[in-house]
């Protein structure tokens, strides 16, 4: 269906648990639908509107929902073709790449992947280098425009030095992520934040050009970026992020890593 069923608003302190509330105002539609399918054990909702990925599995589903799981799949013409147009790349709101999702069925075993445009099937996430984010944010000459008319976005004041952020763009609570320094593992928090890609690429260009941001264009918080705090801001860290299939997908992260438009 079109329009979502549930949102998410966060996560909790402790990471990993997606809080979820009803989608529509009260409730009426998740519940008759609830209704007509709670004879069956597993059910895939697949909807969209949003141009963002939220995967909300079984687990994290309120009360009363535990027999679904909403895939509300992102775009293929990501936030409506602008950042093309603005940039010349494909961004959706929520940081991932513009692209679809595909679905195998095999009697009772369903699986999935997301599958971007530029990419298809090979990456799944992107990481940032705050280090040279935090850089671009306080030199760039678009960015101060862009503040002084929106004074209350997201600077990412809350990461110190040598910090680095993983946008993974299917996640659900199924992933393992994690993040390696010269062989030792780095603590991981999850956080609801702005992706700072889709920020550069349509909405502080957007603003410089006079530009109004709307609701349905600007860039949302979104629940699957991860961080992490390395010890220094030149080593390389090694990325791995496992679906809950057992697919595997790495980065070797040389940092400084540049934060541009082009950035992979």
């Amino acid at each position: 269906m079109h329009c979502p069923g549930f949102s998410v608003n966060g996560v909790s302190d402790t990471g990993g648990i997606m809080n979820v509330s009803l989608g529509f105002s009260d409730g009426g539609m998740e519940q008759q639908l609830a209704d007509c399918l709670k004879g069956y054990t597993q059910m895939h909702l697949l909807t969209g509107d949003t141009h963002i990925n939220r995967s909300i599995p079984q687990g994290s589903m309120p009360s009363g929902y535990g027999n679904l799981h909403e895939h509300n799949i992102a775009a293929v013409c990501a936030s409506w073709w602008l950042t093309n147009y603005i940039s010349g790349n494909s961004i959706c709101k929520d940081g991932s790449e513009g692209g679809y999702m595909v679905f195998d069925n095999s009697g009772s075993d369903i699986s999935w992947k997301y599958r971007s445009l530029k990419y298809g099937d090979e990456k799944q996430f992107r990481a940032y280098d705050m280090n040279t984010v935090l850089d671009f944010l306080a030199t760039g000459t678009m960015v101060s425009k862009f503040y002084e008319k929106y004074p209350d976005r997201e600077r990412y004041s809350e990461f110190g030095e040598n910090t680095v952020l993983i946008n993974v763009w299917n996640w659900d609570p199924s992933w393992e992520i994690s993040v390696t320094e010269n062989g030792k593992e780095l603590a991981l928090t999850q956080h609801y934040i702005e992706d700072p890609l889709h920020t550069i690429s349509y909405d502080i260009p957007r603003t410089y050009t006079n530009g109004e941001l709307t609701s349905s264009f600007r860039t949302i918080k979104t629940h699957h970026i991860f961080s992490a705090q390395a010890a220094s801001a030149t080593s390389a860290l090694e990325i791995t992020a496992t679906d809950g299939f057992g697919d595997v997908y790495r980065e070797t992260m040389s940092r400084p890593k540049p934060f541009n438009v082009d950035i992979d």
